[in-house]
């Protein structure tokens, strides 16, 4: 991860947070950030469908 993250800031590339324009902006890339993008399915690429299941929309059971 911390090679990643050297990587990201050595290259400008702009933080999540940064890109959004969100608050609490940050310019280095933590390497919780990198990890929670690298272990999340959807941010990999996979799509993903039907990944939860209502059998009655009613009781939502």
């Amino acid at each position: 991860m911390y090679k990643i993250s050297n990587y990201l800031i050595d290259k400008g590339i702009p933080t999540p947070r940064t890109a959004t324009g969100g608050s609490n902006v940050g310019i280095l890339w933590e390497q919780s950030t990198i990890r929670f993008i690298l272990e999340r399915i959807v941010y990999k690429g996979t799509l993903v469908h039907h990944q939860e299941e209502t059998r009655d929309f009613i009781s939502k059971k």
